[in-house]
């Protein structure tokens, strides 16, 4: 696993709550470090970076020698006389999982190196305990009640990482002719705004999208021309060509995978533009490794030359086991006028004709659950988009547009009832939780 998919530790960080001048010393120091012992790695240096901006620095001075980062160490981590709370308190054991976090958190030799580094920084009384400490970090040592008490959280934060580590990797692959709703699915099923979306033609390389193991507000994004936490507009730079770009961030699921996940975006395969599209989904299509391929049909436009074509490609060089098709767009459908059952059966009598005995077809509409996903988790929606959502609440409140009924594995008792019980139930209506049930939920 590549370090791009690590959740930050910074959402409960201890140093939260320290004066801004010990925030802004031990952010320098950190900054310092991560310039002598991984230049040029640019995940520690966005890492960093969040870290300074979590703390609110806006000045920083320079550790220029040893001497500097000595004294810097030894201030922070002494113990401190907290005044609100009556009590001592140190950072010692928060710098030290933060530094061997940034520098060397699964490599074994780098441990070593930086261990060796900060160990004699430390003074002699306090370093039985950082011997404990990094005997927890590593070989999840029991601690007692009040063990570490002040790094609990960023113990807790390695472990989660540690563990997500070790889980296996899914891998879907994800194709569709030029606006089918591909790119607004993918955005539906991690939670926000990650890959471009447009009536024109938006993709044009393949893009990695990993999930990570707890959110951390903040988003990777690795490609030719950046690098670090991402906004909307920035995502729209990304240049139409060849390159490959990867993107981390946790993945807002209704149904929490159970392993580690990669979503395998493919350009259109139709771009009258850009016939090379097509010729990089293919190559994808043969030869990258993957567990799911779901094909986006676009329920307002079926039985195009186009889609007739990619289809049995798709039907001739991949194993049909593996295919999942979603039915995109049914929340343009108007009552009366149009069925969402009989287009169903139109679709699985075609897959019928091509061999696929028993095909998957999840009908949704991925716009309504990406503003379901984000009302859940408080993004703001612009004025149109709260327009949207208030009428689909309505729409898909109707018996007719309840598309939970066509899966019939995903019980709609099963999901969640924290915070936002009324978008849970909107989720399992568009169709969302259905699909996630059989993307992540074993089914």
């Amino acid at each position: 696993m590549c370090k791009i998919c690590m959740s930050l530790p910074l959402a409960e960080h201890p140093l939260l709550h320290a004066p801004q001048a010990v925030k802004t010393e031990y952010y320098d120091l950190l900054r310092t470090l991560v310039a002598q012992h991984a230049p040029g790695d640019k995940w520690a240096e966005f890492a960093v970076a969040r870290y300074g901006a979590k703390f609110a620095v806006e000045e920083v001075t320079s550790l220029h020698n040893y001497k500097d980062l000595l004294a810097a160490v030894r201030r922070l981590t002494a113990n401190r006389f907290r005044w609100s709370k009556l009590c001592f308190c140190t950072f010692r054991y928060c710098l030290l999982g933060d530094i061997l976090f940034l520098l060397a958190f699964n490599n074994a030799s780098q441990v070593k190196a930086v261990i060796d580094y900060i160990y004699p920084m430390i003074r002699t009384r306090h370093r039985k305990g950082v011997s404990r400490f990094i005997e927890a970090l590593f070989n999840r040592a029991d601690m007692k009640r009040d063990s570490f008490k002040s790094a609990r959280y960023l113990i807790d934060c390695w472990r989660r990482n540690a563990d997500f580590i070790n889980l296996p990797e899914k891998r879907i692959l994800v194709t569709a002719t030029v606006s089918a709703g591909k790119s607004t699915l993918i955005n539906a099923i991690i939670g926000k705004n990650l890959t471009r979306t447009s009536q024109e033609i938006c993709t044009g390389n393949l893009c990695y999208l990993h999930n990570k193991p707890f959110e951390d507000d903040a988003v990777y994004l690795r490609a030719s021309f950046n690098n670090g936490n991402v906004n909307d507009d920035e995502i729209k730079k990304i240049k139409r060509g060849s390159e490959v770009t990867c993107i981390a961030s946790h993945v807002r699921a209704l149904v929490p995978p159970q392993s580690r996940v990669c979503i395998i975006d493919t350009p259109g395969v139709n771009s009258a533009l850009n016939p090379n599209h097509r010729k990089i989904t293919r190559e994808a299509l043969a030869d990258e490794n993957y567990d799911r391929l779901i094909y986006v049909l676009d329920a307002t436009k079926l039985g195009t030359d186009d889609e007739f074509a990619h289809l049995q490609y798709i039907a001739q060089k991949v194993p049909k086991e593996k295919v999942v098709f979603v039915l995109n767009k049914l929340d343009g459908f108007k009552q009366g006028e149009d069925s969402i059952k009989e287009s169903i059966e139109r679709v699985r009598d075609d897959l019928h004709k091509m061999g696929y005995e028993n095909p998957v077809i999840c009908p949704l509409s991925a716009y309504v659950a990406l503003l379901i996903k984000r009302k859940l988790h408080n993004d703001g929606l612009t004025e149109d988009e709260q327009d949207d959502y208030d009428l689909y609440v309505k729409k898909f409140s109707q018996p007719a547009y309840d598309l939970s009924r066509y899966y019939a594995e995903a019980r709609r008792e099963n999901l969640p009832t924290h915070n936002g019980a009324d978008q849970n139930a909107l989720g399992s209506k568009c169709g969302l939780y259905g699909l996630e049930n059989i993307l992540f939920g074993g089914i």
